[in-house]
Order: C-alpha cells, then structure tokens, then sequence
C-alpha cells in the first residue's frame, strides 16, 4: 500500500556525514517516499492529504538536490562565503520548513486514514506526531535563523547554553525519527499486511488471538 516504502525511505532522513557530505542524501530518500505516497493516493483517492504531501514531497526533492550540490561544493572548496551566506543559507531554512510541511500532510493523512478503517488509537497516534513534528521543525528552523544563538548570548555562559539547546534539539529530532518509524511500522501491519495490498484493513495477529478466545468463551 505504500507504508513500506516510506518507512524504508525515512532511513535517508538521517544525517551521517563523511567528510561534509550526507552519505544517506535526502534525495534518494525522496525518490522512494514518492512512490510509496503515489501507492497510497492510488488506494486512497479521497484522502486529500496524500495528495499534499506527494506535492510538498516534490518541492522537498528538489531542495534535497540543491543541498546534496552544496555540500558536494563545500567538500571541495568550490563555494564562496557570500553564496553560502546569501543562498544556500536561508536555502536550508526554506528546504528544512519544505521537510516539515510534507511531514505534517503525510501524518494528517494517516489520520484520516486511520479514522476511516476504525483504528482511533492508531489515529490519535498519528495526531500526536503531527504536533510534535511542528514542535520538532520550529525549533529546526528558529536555529538555522540563529534564534539559538540570541537566546545562547543572553546568559552567562553562552557557548554551554548554546551546546544544550543543539542537544535538546538533537535528541527532540531522534526521539521523531523513532516515533515516525514506530508509527509507519504499525501502519504497516494494521492497514496493510503484506500480501494484502488491495484490503484496506485486517485484523492483525493479537486481534485474531482475542477473538478466537471470545469464540471460546461464548461456547
């Protein structure tokens, strides 16, 4: 149905530099989502919110490519102070808020989804990482803006104020990372078994257990 896809494309959100550049780029990442958001606007038309996000996904690879050229220009010194400063600067704000946004239209989607199949507690999960993918990426982007660092110079201390709210922040974004994949792993399994790809939702294997033991009880 598409889960799958994404959930394997999300390795790709992770940032593992060697030598300034991004050995998992953003850009394959995008490639792989796309098709899965395209399998999951195939099986859910009505759902508008996948169509959002496929969109805001297209504007998300098209940076991711920008980005992945900056870095490979940084790495071998080809890129200047003011092109730096003055494009590829507030380049990663406008791509970072793009990342958000397609986060946000994707989960809103399982949302719906979720509601539409008759799983609230899988739909309320979905809510909750829609606000915390807001709260995630406002902070993502106050620090590239440098709103960290006026903070960080109001104290007495700025370098270790500075330090601990790159690390909060840091630690905000692996504790998404891991709900996010939490939450398409269960999208996986609950809306879409594999080999089921054409069934909107089937019990899976604890539910099929509570209900085998019901039948028991009621013979």
């Amino acid at each position: 149905m598409g889960f799958g896809l994404i959930f394997i494309g999300y390795f790709f959100m992770m940032n593992i530099p060697i030598g300034g550049v991004d050995v998992l780029p953003d850009a394959i990442g995008c490639l792989i989502m796309l098709a899965g958001v395209g399998k999951l606007i195939l099986h859910c038309p009505e759902n508008k919110w996948f169509g959002y996000s496929r969109i805001a996904l297209i504007v998300f690879g098209i940076l991711a490519v920008f980005v992945l050229g900056d870095q490979l220009a940084t790495a071998s010194g080809m890129v200047s102070e003011p092109l730096e400063k003055y494009f590829f600067g507030p380049l990663k704000s406008v791509y970072t808020l793009a990342i958000g946004v397609y986060h946000v239209m994707l989960f809103l989607g399982i949302h719906e989804l979720s509601v539409s199949v008759g799983l609230p507690k899988l739909a309320n999960r979905a809510r909750r990482m829609t606000a915390l993918t807001v709260v995630y990426y406002l902070c993502e982007i106050a620090s590239l803006l440098g709103l960290a660092g006026l903070i960080a110079k109001m104290a007495e201390n700025p370098d270790a104020v500075l330090s601990t709210i790159n690390l909060i922040i840091y630690l905000l974004g692996s504790a998404w990372l891991l709900l996010t994949w939490a939450l398409l792993l269960t999208c996986y399994m609950r809306i879409c078994l594999e080999g089921d790809e054409d069934m909107p939702y089937r019990d899976n294997t604890h539910d099929q257990i509570v209900s085998y033991l019901k039948s028991k009880r009621k013979k």
